[in-house]
């Protein structure tokens, strides 16, 4: 195979935390290790976050970033003048919204669908910088998406989505991968004998944690001696939501109130818990639920199409209305007992063509000439 000398540009300068990040680091460090002559520039919010993958030519824009004025500023005019400069063979966007660059080949990654949350006002009052990323993310996919060669997405049913409202046919599906890094295990662990659910996820509205919220509610009137804990992600102080749930659960005895983790500090507690709730109702994907499915660790998520393609056939899994507490407590409540009634297993699904099941294989689809 003939050395690949080309220059490719990874942007995604509002990218700080969560499945989203994970994403980043993943497709940098298979670009360096499937192209390592390709000369690689990532555009980054802290460039300590990818201290272990080398090879790439970092340049960090952690002031204003993360903030409407900034994406603003970076995707209509700064990055048009960096493009002219650098003459890039691919602009990789995984801002969720497509930069005015000049590029021979322009792709954007999807991994964020609030373009198509249709939600009640009160989230977008507590948590308002969403309401500004989906102002300027419908502003992007109106004027900018068909300007994409290639449009990136983790699902069919999120293509099918892209499809109906933009009848794009560049459209790939592609299944993530994620960055795995070695950390020395440090097992949490629980004298008490309790049953230990774990929620890891960022205080977003859409990640439903009154579901669970409710539900240990109905538990605890049920259980006096609480034979349960429920280990949550948040505190009260990261946001205006958390706040909200905070305020909603003071008084659960049973749920641990863990704060926002480092990914390393996650892994770790995988190890000591016997069941992953996962509530959310907006998902590309949904990074616990593979880790949950690699660890063997039981799963109650949400009966929606993004969490049916992620869980595929793995059987020790709960499908569950996420707009019913009651059925969340009955599931609880049967896993404390030790006799978990799962779901159904799925059958085997592929997406339609195209679809790249590795990176390596997107990234073969994504440098070749044509997208035929």
């Amino acid at each position: 195979m003939p050395p690949f000398h080309k220059t490719i540009v990874v942007s995604g300068v509002n990218i700080h935390a969560g499945g989203a990040l994970e994403i980043f680091r993943t497709v940098l460090s298979k670009i360096v290790r499937f192209y390592p002559e390709a000369k690689v520039y990532a555009f980054v919010h802290d460039k300590r976050l990818f201290k272990e993958i080398s090879g790439v030519i970092y340049r960090q824009f952690p002031k204003w970033s993360t903030r409407a004025i900034g994406c603003l500023f970076y995707d209509y005019i700064y990055f048009w003048f960096v493009s002219k400069k650098l003459k890039p063979d691919l602009w990789f966007s995984l801002n969720d919204r497509t930069p005015v660059v000049e590029a021979k080949k322009r792709v954007l990654y999807c991994h964020n669908l609030s373009f198509f949350y249709k939600g009640a006002l009160t989230y977008f009052i507590l948590q308002p910088s969403f309401a500004f990323q989906l102002v300027l993310q419908r502003i992007s996919y109106h004027f900018n998406f068909s300007k994409n060669d290639v449009v990136v997405v983790q699902q069919q049913h999120v293509r099918d989505l892209f499809f109906k409202r933009f009848k794009s046919k560049a459209i790939v599906v592609s299944n993530p991968e994620f960055f795995h890094e070695s950390v020395s295990l440090s097992p949490e662990t629980t004298k008490t004998g309790k049953v230990i659910f774990f929620y890891p996820a960022l205080p977003r509205f859409f990640k439903n944690f009154e579901v669970i919220i409710k539900a240990v509610k109905h538990l605890e009137k049920k259980y006096v001696d609480c034979p349960f804990e429920v280990w949550i992600t948040l505190d009260g102080t990261e946001n205006f939501y958390s706040k909200y749930i905070h305020y909603l659960g003071k008084d659960c005895c049973s749920i641990r109130w863990l704060g926002h983790l480092p990914k390393a500090r996650i892994d770790e507690l995988y190890n000591s818990v016997h069941f992953l709730l996962f509530p959310s109702v907006l998902e590309s994907w949904g990074l616990p639920i593979s880790e949950a499915k690699n660890l063997g660790i039981p799963i109650l998520v949400s009966d929606l199409p993004y969490a049916k393609e992620t869980v595929g056939t793995y059987a020790k899994t709960f499908f569950l209305n996420p707009h019913q507490p009651e059925v969340w407590a009955k599931a609880m409540e049967s896993c404390i007992k030790g006799t978990p009634a799962f779901s159904t297993p799925l059958a085997p699904f592929v997406p339609n063509e195209p679809f790249c099941p590795s990176w390596q294989d997107l990234l073969k689809f994504l440098l070749q000439e044509k997208y035929d």
